[in-house]
């Protein structure tokens, strides 16, 4: 009986030990695990989208004018702030960016380019601001003001480079005790207004996507005849053959001024097109002036670009493939181009 007794005793002691063993180990196991399990949260919390809303305001602008603006929030932000004001491009476009081409294609229905921008940068933990370009109509597109268009056939594009300046007026009036860096991202058109402003100066950094570095005609009949000769398709080629001889009458007659003064030609008044003309010949120098880091953004082998700016000390270069000179790729914002754009503006400037 003693014998039994004391084999079961020996047991329960070996049980205790193993038991206070395997405690013991768990307790300096568990917050490694508790670690780990933060470690990998956090890494997938990072990954996750982390846009927060959009909301819909008015700008005054510096003739009494109003547009309206779209303002996109992360829910968790960059250190410092980092706003990307997006700057309407070519065409009527509203704070959405709407465009059913490319320059050479047409798209099967409107994309909204600046929507798209401003949606991946967002989720990247970037502020947004985008506005509507003046000329964009309510009668054409209802998110859209109507506004009076006798300042901007009168004055030419430097109007669209002063209500520029009143978008960064705006942000500067409202985040004036913030620490944050703005970089202005625009298409084509946008090179000149962003070239003319005063916020050029202001901001960190600058991103063009498929800009206008030239001369004004040569960017057009030079690109349409170099598309006309890459394209293998004989109808396609007559086409674009045609439009530039289209484009190099127009130029003709404008500078010889054939037009009447009042006139309206390819949907801008002959006021704009003479200011746009010299505004493009005078981008380069301006940009060169301004000190700033620019990021300019193209399709491979895109036709209509000013390829010497490669070589301008301030200004990275960089060539995407598969996609058109918006970016596009089967409808969507091409990652590769997001991601080049995304790393420029979170570097340190050079």
């Amino acid at each position: 009986m003693n014998m039994l007794l004391t084999i079961i005793s020996l047991f329960l002691l070996q049980i205790s030990c193993v038991t206070n063993n395997y405690f013991s180990a768990l307790r300096s196991v568990k917050p490694a695990l508790q670690n780990q399990t933060q470690k990998d949260k956090f890494i997938k919390e990072v990954e996750k989208p982390i846009f927060h809303d959009e909301k819909e305001i008015s700008i005054d602008l510096f003739d009494d004018t109003q547009i309206n603006a779209e303002v996109f929030r992360p829910s968790s932000a960059i250190t410092p702030k980092q706003i990307v004001v997006i700057v309407p491009g070519s065409g009527n476009v509203s704070r959405f960016g709407e465009v059913n081409n490319d320059g050479l294609s047409t798209y099967d229905e409107p994309i909204k380019q600046s929507l798209l921008w401003a949606q991946a940068l967002v989720d990247k933990g970037l502020f947004v601001v985008a506005y509507d370009k003046r000329t964009c109509q309510k009668e054409h597109n209802e998110v859209c003001r109507t506004t009076s268009q006798k300042l901007i056939n009168d004055s030419g594009i430097e109007v669209l480079s002063k209500d520029l300046d009143s978008v960064c007026q705006m942000i500067n009036t409202k985040l004036s005790k913030t620490d944050y860096d703005i970089t202005l991202l625009s298409f084509s058109q946008g090179a000149q207004t962003i070239a003319l402003s005063q916020c050029l100066h202001k901001a960190k950094k600058v991103v063009l996507v498929s800009p206008i570095m030239k001369d004004l005609e040569s960017s057009w009949v030079d690109g349409l005849n170099a598309a006309s000769v890459d394209n293998r398709w004989e109808y396609k080629k007559n086409q674009l053959i045609n439009e530039a001889q289209s484009t190099k009458a127009f130029f003709t007659s404008l500078k010889k001024g054939d037009f009447p003064p009042s006139a309206t030609i390819r949907g801008a008044s002959v006021a704009f097109w003479q200011s746009w003309m010299k505004a493009a010949s005078q981008t380069i120098d301006l940009y060169k002036k301004s000190q700033n880091n620019f990021l300019i953004l193209a399709a491979n082998n895109d036709p209509f670009l000013n390829y010497s700016v490669k070589n301008i000390a301030n200004f990275t270069f960089s060539a995407i493939n598969d996609v058109d000179r918006n970016m596009i790729k089967s409808k969507e914002l091409s990652q590769d181009a997001f991601n080049k754009v995304y790393n420029f503006i979170i570097s340190k400037p050079q």
